[in-house]
């Protein structure tokens, strides 16, 4: 098990090497792309599920923010009814930053090409960590109450080709619910 997570972590230290390198690259720190490379996927975030999401601390993400919004890559907007409410958005040159930072990871899916039947236990040890409160943010499959296994979705009424990693239609199980 100890050298499970040791891979782990070297796999880990890998992926925030390549993006450090790429991002350093465009003038940006790694919370920098990090947060250009989330919104370029989820458009419109609020700052507080978007700290979640990254796994930083709500004044890490404000400064991070606000170095993005000064370089114009980012804006925040006040939220539908509620002027209280912030979202945050990628501007065009932040969305062509985004674009920059995409393949940053090329050389570890080639390295990982062939191995995706590592993915289910990673995703179950995933969906394990978030029920016992670890990880706050996780929109996958197995922890939606839409889901049933193997890999039955409720909402669209059909099978999934493959188990979803951030669905934009995640509803969390009751409390009480477990897979």
């Amino acid at each position: 098990m100890e050298r499970l997570l040791w891979a782990l972590e070297r796999l880990s230290a890998v992926q925030r090497g390549l993006l450090w390198k790429r991002a350093f690259a465009l003038g940006l720190t790694l919370t920098q792309a990090q947060v250009l490379l989330h919104l370029s996927k989820r458009e419109g975030d609020r700052p507080t599920p978007l700290s979640e999401a990254l796994g930083i601390t709500p004044p890490t993400l404000s400064d991070a923010l606000k170095a993005l919004e000064e370089k114009g890559l980012l804006e925040r907007t006040k939220g539908p009814g509620d002027g209280r409410i912030r979202t945050v958005r990628l501007t065009p040159r932040g969305l062509e930053a985004a674009q920059a930072l995409e393949d940053w990871a090329k050389p570890l899916l080639l390295a990982l090409e062939g191995k995706e039947e590592a993915l289910d236990p990673l995703l179950e040890a995933i969906a394990e960590l978030a029920r016992m409160g670890v990880v706050r943010e996780a929109r996958l499959c197995l922890l939606c109450r839409f889901f049933s296994a193997p890999d039955y979705c409720g909402l669209i009424e059909k099978n999934l080709p493959e188990l979803r990693l951030d669905c934009p239609d995640f509803a969390p199980q009751s409390p009480t619910a477990s897979r």
